[in-house]
């Protein structure tokens, strides 16, 4: 997973609702299971914060569990109907 900086607050989008609700930083990680992007989960914070390469490939493996846990709900509601 790669990190990109987020828009500046004062040019409008996502970088003015951020600077609004009081954010300085917002991770969004890409919910990807059987090569299908299935969600996003975005995580924000009030103040910067530094991440190093294990905490980035620990929000990307959460991710993936957290998409797998997605499609196996939806196979659960559609086979049980």
């Amino acid at each position: 997973m790669e990190l990109r900086p987020t828009l500046d607050a004062g040019r409008g989008g996502v970088g003015a609702v951020m600077g609004c609700k009081g954010l300085k930083v917002i991770i969004c990680v890409p919910l990807i299971a059987m090569q299908s992007v299935v969600g996003v989960l975005n995580l924000a914070a009030s103040r910067p914060i530094e991440l190093d390469q294990g905490e980035i490939d620990l929000f990307a493996v959460i991710g993936n569990q957290i998409a797998i846990a997605i499609l196996n709900a939806r196979l659960y509601e559609t086979e049980r109907v």
